[in-house]
């Protein structure tokens, strides 16, 4: 091939991956526009205001500042009074005493239906007291033929196995460990105060059950209940057979997402509401998606939009890539062309030295 033809042949390639680049910055720039339209036509400063006073009311301090926060990014004037407020209540004092005796509830019980109560049982699971309270309790169901919740032992057995050698022996989780385990045990605390989609827990449950062998850690806990061998050597074990009997690769693809989520959103309680949007694998990816482009606000505009701010971000991928799959079927057509060109005058030339 020659130097000039070489030098057509980047050009296009160039051209084509330009015009692939620029056409999905403009997809996303589409999109949101879309939502911002759409949001104008239901926001209003009252409407704000009511939501945040609605949202103070039920100590729900994550929702208002995330209203507070959409005010701001579509410029509409909030009273300066409500605004102190939502500050006053994000004080320390304030908060620690308000919420104090919901953060025990879910410390022990793992349930609850507050932003307190959910940092409770996270701060448990992280302790690994809220995993082997949640898989004492699942295992005794087991063995007297109860019904059982898998998907919470299941979650529960991931937990320990995330926590293995780190809590019980004084040691520090890794950073790979910490967004993990975090993640775990938002789902887990979704899935215990039914907050998941009847989907959602499905995909989970079958997901689970592909990663997780359950019956040898349920036999493990009964051994050590029966035995009332709760010692830190005990636990050990415990963690233990939970490493053995859990596979970490299909987990830590779901938890980097929840972890992604909730780093955009800067909130527990956002992602925990978010999730409840979620139906498949696919509405977590977009969700993942959506929170990326609209950090803390996405709670919000989710809750004014519904499902529909998630179905702008499903038409803009699905465009996305169909316009992908003519841009890939146009440089195979030229990679075509050219070829047959080259092959078509290499058998023309053969054929005039054989006629010669």
């Amino acid at each position: 091939m020659s130097k000039t033809k070489l030098l057509v042949f980047a050009f296009l390639v160039s051209l084509i991956a330009a015009f692939f680049f620029d056409n999905r910055v403009t997809a996303d720039k589409v999109e949101q526009a879309h939502i911002d339209g759409l949001l104008k036509q239901t926001v209003s400063a009252d409407y704000i205001e009511e939501q945040v006073q609605n949202a103070l009311k039920t100590d729900d301090l994550d929702s208002a500042k995330s209203y507070l926060s959409l005010a701001e990014s579509m410029n509409l004037s909030v009273s300066p009074n409500l605004i102190q407020q939502v500050e006053e209540q994000d004080t320390l004092l304030a908060t620690g005493y308000r919420t104090t005796a919901d953060f025990l509830t879910g410390a022990f019980t793992g349930d609850g239906d507050s932003t307190s109560s959910l940092a409770g049982s996270v701060f448990a699971d992280f302790t690994v007291i809220g995993d082997i309270r949640d898989l004492s309790i699942e295992a005794k169901h087991y063995a007297t033929d109860e019904p059982v919740d898998e998907l919470v032992a299941g979650l529960s057995a991931v937990g320990l196995a995330l926590s293995a050698g780190t809590v019980i022996s004084w040691g520090t989780a890794s950073m790979v460990t910490l967004p993990a385990k975090f993640s775990v045990s938002i789902v887990k605390y979704a899935a215990k105060t039914s907050r998941l989609t009847k989907q959602f827990r499905a995909y989970l449950s079958k997901t689970l059950s592909k990663s997780v062998s359950l019956d040898p850690i349920y036999k493990k806990v009964s051994d050590l209940r029966t035995a009332d061998k709760w010692s830190l050597q005990g636990l050990k074990e415990l963690e233990k057979v939970a490493k053995d009997n859990v596979h970490l690769d299909e987990i830590e693809k779901l938890s980097l997402s929840v972890s992604n989520i909730r780093t955009a959103t800067g909130g527990t309680k956002g992602t925990l509401d978010l999730l409840g949007h979620v139906k498949s694998e696919k509405d977590l990816q977009n969700l993942e998606k959506f929170s990326a482009i609209y950090g803390t606000r996405s709670m919000v505009i989710l809750k004014v939009l519904g499902k529909k701010a998630l179905r702008v971000t499903k038409f803009s991928v699905k465009q996305f890539a169909k316009m992908f799959l003519m841009i890939l079927s146009g440089l195979y057509s030229l990679l075509g062309l050219w070829f047959s060109r080259v092959f078509f005058g290499k058998i023309v030339s053969w054929m005039k030295g054989r006629q010669n």
